[in-house]
């Protein structure tokens, strides 16, 4: 995420009333010592918000070795109780407003769960039903083909 992505977020984030803290380091009663993208604290809740990079072009959280440390950083979220979300550069460039309503839900904010989901995934659960229909009407006429191929002898 750029710079001006980053500043831009950050500024979203202070408008709705949430004060993220950039680049949290965290993990040091472990023994180990992790970065967060970004940090938020509520009341007694703590989230940690990670923005994955480079995922359609074999970047670093999709490598092994990146992979691998992006497991042991979850684990120690869960290990300190720290809940975590993790989302593209894209959604948050794309979708700032439905990434921070994601935050607020997280931290115990009372808004429409549903409504948070919808505005992220709607879209994409869309074009899944829309493939799934796509492959249902194929698959039927294929069935119905089949007989015919069957008496004209186009089969093998």
């Amino acid at each position: 995420m750029t710079d001006f992505g980053n500043r831009k977020f950050v500024a979203a984030c202070k408008q709705e009333g949430l004060n993220p803290i950039q680049e949290f380091v965290f993990g040091e009663i472990l023994g180990v010592k992790f970065r967060s993208d970004f940090y938020f604290e509520c009341g007694n809740k703590e989230l940690a918000l990670e923005v994955d990079g480079g995922i359609w072009s074999n970047g670093r959280h999709n490598r092994a070795s990146g992979y691998i440390e992006g497991m042991s950083k979850r684990n120690a979220y869960a290990m300190l109780g720290i809940q975590q979300l993790v989302f593209t550069v894209q959604e948050i460039e794309k979708h700032p407003t439905a990434i921070i309503r994601c935050v607020k839900l997280a931290l115990g904010f009372d808004i429409n769960a549903k409504f948070v989901f919808d505005s992220l995934y709607k879209k994409e659960r869309e074009k899944r039903s829309v493939a799934r229909k796509k492959k249902a009407a194929i698959k039927k006429i294929t069935a119905a083909i089949k007989p015919l191929k069957k008496i004209s002898g186009l089969t093998r």
